[in-house]
């Protein structure tokens, strides 16, 4: 029962666009590190983590895609497209129904959190897990920052944890 506390989450915000959503390799990014070419990248790489943690610091801006400003699911659809050379089309939603949910005892750095910021139910909320209860999501009032899931606002919104099938 306090695991599962620890590791509720929330939105920061409901400014996740919605619409369709996919992801695909493009073939032209292979899945290596720059610094080794024969190391594959892992979430769990510390490439994974510059590239997560370079992002730290962009201004929100709803619909945004770029370091000049981005919103939830353009900070994810980058970072994943940089580290793995996926491409996901453009809704916290979607991307939803493109992971497969894992329990919470089972999360590791690089899975996705979702959540739902208003009563609709829906997913409008998505960021990535980082370890250790914390995550990195782009926040409307902060930009892109780390957040603890053990925090109230998280932990009352937390939807769940969804691993991206690369």
């Amino acid at each position: 029962m306090k695991l599962l506390g620890v590791f509720l989450l929330l939105f920061c915000i409901s400014g996740c666009m919605t619409s369709s959503v996919r992801y695909t390799r493009k073939a032209s990014q292979p899945n290596r590190e720059k610094s080794s070419p024969n190391r594959i990248v892992s979430p769990q790489s510390s490439r994974f983590r510059r590239i997560v943690e370079s992002y730290l610091g962009v201004p929100y801006r709803y619909g945004g895609k770029t370091r000049r400003g981005i919103d939830c699911s353009g900070l994810v659809s980058a970072v994943f497209k940089d580290a793995f050379g996926l491409e996901f089309q453009y809704s916290s939603s979607k991307m939803r129904e493109v992971t497969t949910s894992i329990p919470a005892y089972r999360a590791r750095v690089g899975d996705l959190v979702f959540f739902r910021g208003d009563n609709s139910g829906r997913i409008n909320h998505v960021g990535i897990y980082m370890g250790n209860g914390r995550f990195v999501h782009a926040s409307s009032s902060n930009g892109v920052i780390y957040s603890e899931l053990s925090q109230e606002y998280y932990r009352n919104r937390f939807a769940g944890y969804g691993r991206v099938n690369q």
